[in-house]
């Protein structure tokens, strides 16, 4: 009778310290894999008896993410809206067209009627207005003339721009020619006085080299008061 009771006495206690070790490796989930469990056993049993613990799947709870943006980083960029990538993008501007340079406008030469050949006129410079020393005054009779000496690098067609006044109440006609041959007949029409300088133009010929360009008057009255004329 005591015997037995001793060995439920023993059993009961073994029992009661596996259960406490089992609870005490359970309870700890960074025990590694393979752990031994250890339990004791009665002064009569055989050796410790080692069991490998069943494998288990452990599930690992994330932290939830904050809700909210995102820190941002200097070099972020924000991403685009739907409105943004949604709009039509606006057509590149047509290109703009260099504004047309103005052709050069020729420059005249001018000639002073004082430093050309005179035939029955004189040098005046009593009628303000004039360029240069002075302008030539026609004597009243016909053949009174001013001839003018100009030079061309190739056969070319001329603008011949005549500068003078006629205060008097009747045209001034005038024969041009150059180098002898009759170009044109041209009435010089009146002015409003000797000081209202005006320009008359007409269009010669001339070849290379040195031409003769001349103004005759050929009534009584003589030619207009004559400043220079300008080859363009």
């Amino acid at each position: 009778m005591r015997r037995s009771l001793k060995w439920a006495l023993s059993g009961a206690a073994s029992c009661a310290a596996a259960g406490m070790v089992v609870t005490l490796l359970v309870s700890q989930p960074d025990a590694p894999a393979g752990a031994q469990i250890v339990v004791p056993q009665g002064q009569d049993s055989e050796l410790p008896v080692t069991t490998q613990p069943p494998q288990s799947t452990v599930s690992v709870l994330l932290p939830t993410p904050s809700v909210g943006p995102a820190p941002s980083s200097p070099d972020a960029q924000p991403p685009p809206s739907s409105s943004t990538s949604a709009r039509t993008p606006k057509p590149a501007p047509p290109p703009q067209q260099a504004p047309e340079r103005t052709p050069p406008q020729p420059q005249g030469v001018d000639f002073q009627a004082e430093n050309a050949t005179i035939r029955n006129g004189r040098i005046e410079s009593n009628h303000a207005g004039f360029t240069g020393s002075g302008f030539v005054d026609y004597d009243n009779e016909v053949g009174s003339s001013v001839e003018w000496t100009v030079t061309a690098l190739a056969t070319t067609s001329v603008n011949v721009v005549f500068r003078y006044t006629n205060a008097s109440s009747e045209n001034r006609p005038m024969d041009i020619t150059v180098n002898g041959i009759k170009t044109a007949s041209v009435n010089f029409p009146p002015t409003n006085g000797w000081e209202d300088w005006r320009t008359l133009t007409i269009r010669v010929n001339l070849l290379a080299g040195t031409s003769k360009i001349r103004a005759t008057a050929t009534t009584s009255n003589g030619g207009p008061n004559v400043d220079k004329i300008t080859v363009v």
